[in-house]
């Protein structure tokens, strides 16, 4: 009898466990089931039993209900947080989008106006050379009326002195 009630307690704690009691609960029940089991059966006791295990399959089923409904919240939060993931992941690519617009619009902006910078710069340096040239040539007609200054002076000092010379000769003769 005793190898009887230990392989109802391991059975009962089985299936109570199962249906998804804790272990405090299945304890207890397990006690008090066996506990009865102990005393001699009586047809009054096996109607209390009955009405025991009917109750336990309500609240198994009641219990499955529950889980059931459980479960569906938590299908609904699933889809809620996948909705959410996706709208995160479009307003990203939205905002990378944008970004990478404005970007792009910033970078040809800049680029039309260092083109114009530099064109205006090429102008003036332009320009700047071709007033260099001009004073290059300005120096150079400079350099040669220098020259020819030089060339005339020295004629001129050239010619003067022997002159000066013979009057100064005349005069102390």
């Amino acid at each position: 009898m005793e190898n009887l009630t230990v392989n109802y307690r391991r059975g009962a704690r089985q299936r109570l466990e199962e249906a998804g009691f804790d272990a405090v609960q299945v304890e207890a029940l397990v006690e008090v089931m066996t506990g009865r089991e102990d005393r001699l059966a009586t047809k009054e006791d096996v109607e209390v039993l009955k009405e025991d295990v009917e109750v336990l399959k309500t609240d198994v089923g009641e219990l499955k209900v529950d889980m059931a409904a459980v479960k569906g919240r938590i299908d609904g939060l699933v889809m809620v947080v996948e909705g959410l993931r996706l709208e995160v992941r479009e307003r990203f690519d939205s905002l990378r989008q944008e970004i990478v617009a404005r970007f792009e619009s910033l970078e040809a902006r800049l680029g039309g106006r260092v083109d114009a910078i530099e064109g205006r710069m090429d102008g003036r340096i332009d320009a700047l050379e071709g007033r260099m040239d001009g004073l290059e040539g300005k120096i150079d007609g400079m350099s040669g009326q220098l020259t020819m200054i030089k060339w005339l002076l020295g004629f001129v000092l050239a010619s003067t002195v022997p002159i000066i010379l013979a009057l100064v000769r005349l005069a102390f003769l």
